[in-house]
């Protein structure tokens, strides 16, 4: 098993950096600078997973843990953002700023965790489970931030069926429906891991290689970030 979920790292890296290729090619626009920031933020938590995975000591272990937090908070946060934009969903900036900040509070607190309790409050390196792995106190701001993540899928989610409710459009519809699918997913990956169900390994990392590749097929099948197509939009 442990050689399947390192293959499926492996697979994720190569999958996000290649994607991040793709989306290079079309014209600049803020869904397409919300999805490569996304891309970004996945793709460092991938790689900082997979040392992870094969640290064989607390020490390299919890690099990997930090290395990853640089870009894990700003994932489902750069995918909300992603569906703000695309129901037509505007919030105050101020709000987005303080949310922005909530995820950089976030990766400070990982980064400095030897010098405070807010997020782990103990930190051991086990050799049980599917594999060597790390297992980390849960502190008040962990606590409360897998509350603020717990929230944005819900939003997600809410915002997908609202607008779907709205539309006509059956690409459109289409679109929707694949990112309601992509949020199930997220949130039984989510699930797995944070009851513990999964012997160490992060179920999320999985569900989100699962939710690229939905993801992937809207980018090309439905042409959403096309500047064509995200200027019909616009004008309907």
């Amino acid at each position: 098993m442990y050689t399947l979920l390192l293959g499926a790292q492996y697979l994720g890296v190569v999958m996000l950096s290649a994607e991040l290729l793709y989306l290079v090619r079309f014209e600049p626009s803020r869904q397409l600078i919300r999805t490569i920031l996304m891309n970004v933020a996945l793709l460092i938590n991938f790689v900082g997973y997979l040392f992870e995975m094969q640290a064989g000591t607390q020490e390299l272990a919890l690099q990997a843990v930090k290395f990853s937090y640089l870009g894990k908070p700003f994932v489902i946060f750069t995918v909300l953002l992603f569906v703000l934009d695309y129901c037509k969903v505007e919030i105050p900036g101020w709000l987005k700023t303080t949310m922005a900040g909530v995820q950089v509070f976030v990766t400070l607190l990982v980064l400095t965790c030897e010098y405070n309790d807010l997020y782990y409050t103990s930190i051991t390196f086990r050799n049980d489970g599917m594999f060597p792995h790390l297992v980390c106190g849960h502190g008040p701001m962990h606590m409360a931030y897998t509350m603020i993540v717990m929230f944005y899928m819900i939003l997600i989610f809410v915002l997908c069926v609202l607008r779907l409710r709205r539309t006509r459009n059956e690409p459109e519809r289409r679109t929707l429906i694949k990112f309601m699918v992509i949020m199930a997913i997220m949130w039984l990956g989510f699930g797995l891991t944070v009851a513990d169900k999964t012997g160490g390994y992060d179920a999320t990392l999985l569900g989100y290689l699962i939710c690229n590749s939905i993801l992937l097929s809207a980018l090309c099948k439905d042409r959403i970030l096309d500047a064509v197509t995200v200027a019909k939009k616009e004008a309907i």
